[in-house]
């Protein structure tokens, strides 16, 4: 055996986005999660991190499915310590321009957009029929939950949580609409301005939630 990939997290989302990994060089997937070993989920065998480690494999791969931003962070230093690189999930049924830009470890999901010259950090998760439109800069550790619509011109900070179905306007070249790092916008929220570092903002228009 050559080479075999791990996918952090067996819950529901490592589930779907698991059968989106189709390359010919890895030769076994796993899941990999602390709580549940020993079985399997969809006919895919659940290691423990240790049992991961031990396998033999002249190279590792991983991913994290995992959407809390602090935990996430805790699991990629993990692997990159142990010297198992990151791997990319991208579904064949999203549209990534050939003009953007994205990091490792990102997770796109089915039919979902990526638009041209926008930059994209390390670890993102987009999820299903959610899009992220021009010229938009995205941070580390950044989650989009389904259904969200990103327009242009937008700025998202690192560890940034976007809840099902929130629309994000459009900014301008000069004035982009900036998302504050570690903040969370809620499920349905309409943002219409910038919103500030380390809060969470709810509703249409999205408020700070007191």
């Amino acid at each position: 055996m050559s080479k075999i990939f791990g996918l952090f997290g067996c819950g529901g989302f490592g589930r779907e986005i698991i059968a989106y990994i189709n390359d010919s060089k890895i030769d076994e997937i796993y899941f990999i999660d602390d709580s549940i070993t020993k079985e399997k989920k969809n006919n895919i065998s659940v290691l423990s991190r240790e049992d991961f480690l031990s396998k033999e494999a002249q190279q590792k791969y991983f991913n994290i499915s995992v959407a809390d931003s602090k935990q996430r962070k805790e699991i990629v230093n993990f692997f990159l310590d142990k010297g198992i690189e990151p791997f990319q999930i991208i579904s064949p049924t999203s549209i990534v321009s050939e003009y953007s830009q994205i990091e490792q470890g990102a997770i796109v999901c089915d039919y979902t957009i990526i638009s041209p010259n926008t930059v994209i950090g390390k670890y993102f998760h987009l999820n299903r029929f959610s899009q992220v439109a021009h010229d938009c800069v995205i941070g580390d550790y950044v989650t989009l939950a389904p259904s969200v619509n990103c327009n242009g011109n937008v700025i998202i900070g690192d560890n940034v949580y976007i809840g099902t179905g929130a629309i994000i306007r459009n900014g301008s070249e000069n004035r982009p609409i900036v998302i504050g790092k570690n903040s969370v916008v809620g499920m349905g929220a309409v943002v219409t301005k910038s919103v500030p570092e380390n809060v969470t903002v709810i509703g249409n228009p999205a408020r700070v939630l007191q």
